[in-house]
């Protein structure tokens, strides 16, 4: 499922994780120099929505998760309110 509005974080984006830095609990699980490398080169941020059936669990997640399969995705006519509704009620329908 895609978000109609999608976060395309900007350049100069200030990633949450330096404000994990901040938290002695959390900053233990992050390295600074690597949150450096991504720091003012944007992005697209991809979640993950998972439904809690009675039978199971069910990902309702179908995007594309490369560079090489994002680009070409993001270029199409694929991304547009309509057929976010379809989808959704498309997958509503089935349960």
């Amino acid at each position: 499922m895609i978000e109609p509005e999608l976060p395309n974080h900007e350049r100069g984006h200030t990633l949450p994780a330096y404000h994990s830095l901040r938290r002695e609990e959390e900053a233990k699980f992050l390295i600074k120099e690597e949150i450096d490398k991504y720091r003012g080169e944007g992005g697209v941020r991809i979640e993950d929505d998972v439904v809690i059936w009675e039978k199971g669990d069910e990902d309702m997640n179908d995007v594309p998760r490369t560079v090489e399969e994002i680009e070409p995705f993001m270029a199409s006519e694929v991304v547009n309110d309509s057929t976010i509704q379809k989808s959704i009620a498309d997958h509503l329908n089935k349960h």
